[in-house]
């Protein structure tokens, strides 16, 4: 197992500013990883980021309506958003139930579908895992300097993820 950073919040500071790095052990490089993401973004039409859709939904003509939709599909991706929809819920509670911890469904649906940094990166590591044979990931004792997984022009997934989980 390796040690990579999952990067939260605003990393290149040009909106909140406010980020953390949550350090998990995986048994799959980071590209391995990433690639699983956006494939697990296309298969099932919802991401954890914005900006860069991924999911290759199509377009709608108005504005308006594709920016709902977008926002829709997405998992605490806009400001202070730190609740997914029951819409999101339900497709990962069907497709990616077996990948992602009982905990972690414990834990959001006993907040009411808020979601926190750990509940964030359970669901989202569930996610990675649809689209990710054998993979497998665990919290470290310890932490060490890492590769992130996302941000910090990363030249393969250069996004923010958990925008909205900031106050």
């Amino acid at each position: 197992m390796q040690k990579i950073d999952i990067v939260l919040g605003d990393w290149s500071s040009d909106g909140h500013g406010k980020s953390d790095k949550v350090t998990i052990l995986v048994n799959k490089t980071p590209q391995e990883m990433k690639l699983a993401y956006k494939a697990s973004c296309k298969a099932l039409g919802i991401s954890f980021n914005h900006n860069d859709d991924f999911t290759e939904v199509k377009p709608l003509d108005n504005y308006t309506e594709q920016y709902n939709a977008e926002n829709a599909r997405q998992v605490c991706a806009d400001y202070r958003e730190t609740q997914i929809n029951q819409w999101v819920l339900d497709i990962l509670k069907d497709k990616c139930s077996q990948f992602i911890k009982p905990e972690v469904m414990e834990e959001i649906e006993a907040n009411d579908t808020y979601i926190n940094h750990d509940t964030f990166v359970g669901l989202l590591m569930g996610f990675v895992s649809y689209s990710l044979p054998k993979f497998k990931w665990e919290y470290p004792d310890a932490s060490d300097k890492v590769p992130v997984f996302n941000g910090y022009w990363d030249d393969e997934l250069n996004v923010q993820l958990g925008y909205g989980l900031y106050d």
